[in-house]
């Protein structure tokens, strides 16, 4: 790494069993490099079924509701050459799908939409975490995407309680 920001990547030589990988200045190998025949990282593998947007569905309010957002939608697709079958669920009575499985063509998509039901409103203050769990049936590649729920108190809501002491003052 520069100081402008670029990143230069050298080699000796890659090969199966003796390549080293790292970064260096481009004045040979420092005597801090870590040497690495990089077996024991995993294996970067690309599924045919892809789930976008990578992220996760936050969703916030106040006790009782609205949420915002009350939904969020994600496009599986599939870019292999064959069919995919697929399959989404979750665990949660406040969360919802608009669909459960499907058969996707190559080049195929279709949006899955998870949204909040009418259970959300009758959590009480927290926050409540959970997962939609979809799932390539043919390679077995499950995508997660966390769903947050922030459910706050009402905004200048105060409760009073009248207490009553032992000597009768409240």
């Amino acid at each position: 790494l520069f100081f402008d920001g670029t990143i230069r990547i050298t080699y000796l030589q890659v090969d199966v069993l003796d390549g080293l990988g790292g970064l260096s200045a481009g004045f040979g190998v420092p005597p801090d490099f870590e040497e690495s025949d990089l077996s024991g990282y995993p294996i970067c593998v690309v599924d045919d079924l892809t789930v976008t947007p990578n992220e996760p569905f936050n969703s916030s309010g106040e006790i009782g509701g609205p949420f915002s957002p009350s939904s969020k939608i994600y496009t599986l697709t599939n870019i292999g050459t064959g069919d995919v079958s697929w399959t989404a669920s979750e665990t949660d009575d406040w969360l919802d799908l608009s669909a459960t499985g499907g058969v996707l063509s190559s080049g195929g998509s279709a949006d899955l939409t998870v949204s909040l039901t009418a259970a959300a409103a009758l959590l009480p203050v927290g926050t409540f975490s959970t997962a939609v769990a979809i799932s390539n049936i043919n390679s077995g590649a499950v995508f997660t995407r966390n769903v947050v729920l922030e459910v706050r108190p009402l905004a200048g809501h105060v409760e009073v309680f009248r207490e009553r002491h032992a000597d009768g003052l409240a």
